[in-house]
């Protein structure tokens, strides 16, 4: 039976829109993976120059698993890792931070209770990773690597320098890292690297259709991974006493448990095993997810005019906000525009000198300033620490409020900082 032809594809649609069956297969319906598979390799390949790694490989190497909105791919990998034994207690990960609060927050659960490496990027280099930091990597006690990319808040791509170096550590030291990477942002981005460029076999992509095309509320994702991948090599060499767990684990909905992939095992795992055989996403929400993903096609056919608006946007608003800062913005490639960490001290050297910035740092706490700015000014700002960041970098989202606020959060945060460094002015 062919499940990908034009005549197929539109009798899956209609039964799926109705809804009267459960998913079939449960990671994902032919119908959306014909498009999925394709999405999500252009996208995470879109910055290869053609000889890498990735770049060798084709769309139908590698397979999807449709999920309620990135947030729960990366809870199932997690929890995948975890059942699997890949992860053990004490174990440690590495995160390039800044990074979305929950992945320093989830590791730390009794449920994990994983050691955290932390890889710190540099603001002032569009938040890249200094070699020195991406060398920790070659500890093997590291047992992963998580981050977002492009990042939660700092809103930038990794380099491609980066993601080379990263990825000749994994080809050539490493082939045991399992590397997770969450590109919910990457369309934001002009140049987007992947790690699925330089480590395909080890790598994880996490994606949420959300974001792109403002649909939070339905709960779309996508989680991508590599057939043919090093994570289930990792599995066959799991020590024997584990092998007998996971075969008493997976049984009840397998007759061949050992030869569950990765993939296999974070669908049954999405749903306890126990319930494997009603799995996956809901068939309405996999209509919706194809028809947004065809209509990406459309778009890309035609110049991108949505994705340009939605850049166009942005752009619009960082700028007038740090116009009001009398603070420049340089835009480069790899940035999304979506969040901002805003350097205070910076801003205040620019705003009042540098005799301001320093009284600034050195009579108050950023959390004074926080608080200063939503008690008077009404305007409220996430602490850059809470991602891993440095104490006087506040996060900013420039896709949630109109085009006209942001000038006026501008206008706030100069009236704060002169409130707080009026004395240093006289």
């Amino acid at each position: 039976e062919d499940k990908k032809g034009p005549h197929a594809i539109v009798y899956y649609l209609v039964k799926s829109s109705l809804g009267c069956y459960y998913p079939v297969p449960p990671q994902i319906q032919p119908h959306l993976a014909l498009i999925a598979e394709r999405f999500l390799y252009d996208l995470v390949m879109s910055a290869a120059d053609g000889s890498e790694k990735g770049a060798k490989m084709k769309p139908n190497d590698f397979g999807c698993f449709a999920t309620e909105g990135a947030a729960a791919g990366i809870l199932y990998v997690f929890n995948t890792l975890k059942e699997n034994y890949l992860l053990l207690p004490k174990d440690k990960i590495a995160l390039i931070t800044p990074i979305f609060s929950p992945y320093l927050e989830m590791p730390r659960l009794a449920d994990y209770d994983l050691e955290i490496v932390e890889l710190k990027c540099d603001p002032d280099s569009d938040y890249s990773l200094p070699n020195s930091e991406i060398d920790k990597l070659k500890d093997k006690g590291i047992k992963a690597l998580f981050m977002v990319n492009p990042a939660n808040p700092a809103a930038f791509s990794l380099s491609k320098d980066n993601i080379d170096r990263i990825g000749h550590i994994v080809d050539t030291e490493r082939q045991d890292l399992i590397v997770l990477s969450d590109n919910v942002y990457a369309p934001f981005a002009d140049q987007y690297n992947s790690f699925m460029i330089s480590c395909p076999l080890n790598t994880i992509e996490v994606y949420s259709l959300s974001k792109y095309f403002g649909t939070t509320g339905w709960r779309l994702g996508l989680t991508m991974l590599a057939k043919n991948n090093r994570i289930d090599k990792l599995l066959q060499n799991l020590p024997q006493k584990y092998k007998k767990a996971l075969h008493k684990r997976y049984e009840t909905a397998t007759i061949d448990p050992e030869k569950l992939s990765f993939m296999d095992r974070v669908v049954f795992d999405s749903r306890q095993v126990a319930e494997a055989h009603v799995g996956g996403l809901s068939t309405p929400q996999q209509v919706l997810m194809g028809i947004l993903l065809y209509y990406d096609i459309h778009d890309r056919a035609n110049g991108e005019p949505y994705r340009k608006e939605i850049k166009s946007i942005l752009k619009n608003r960082i700028t007038s906000f740090y116009d009001e800062l009398k603070t420049p913005i340089h835009i480069v490639p790899t940035q999304t525009d979506y969040y901002s960490l805003i350097d205070i001290p910076g801003v205040t050297k620019n705003l009042f000198g540098e005799k301001a910035a320093a009284y600034l740092v050195k009579e108050y706490e950023y959390l004074e300033f926080l608080f200063h700015l939503v008690s008077k000014y009404h305007t409220i700002l996430l602490p850059g620490a809470g991602f891993g960041s440095t104490p006087w970098r506040l996060r900013i989202s420039l896709a949630n409020l109109k085009d006209e606020q942001y000038p006026i959060i501008g206008k706030n945060i100069t009236k704060c900082i002169h409130d707080l460094v009026k004395p240093a002015l006289r």
